[in-house]
């Protein structure tokens, strides 16, 4: 049927634990297949977000006023 591929699928879980469990040197939050990427695209918009602010606060003490 069309929703086979969703249930019908293998239990994951316990070697997910067995990854996010292991002694590793890296934290919680990097251990996930994904997280590497998804903190580094946080990272990157954080930092964009933070250069707009500062530039358009630049922008407007700078800029001199229209009579």
């Amino acid at each position: 049927m069309l929703l086979d591929s969703l249930v019908n699928r293998p239990n994951r879980i316990p070697e997910r634990q067995r990854a996010f469990q292991a002694a590793t040197h890296l934290p919680v939050y990097r251990r996930g297949k994904y997280s590497n990427v998804l903190l580094n695209i946080y990272a990157v918009s954080m930092v964009a977000g933070v250069v707009t602010t500062v530039g358009g606060i630049y922008a407007m003490i700078t800029t001199k006023p229209s009579k």
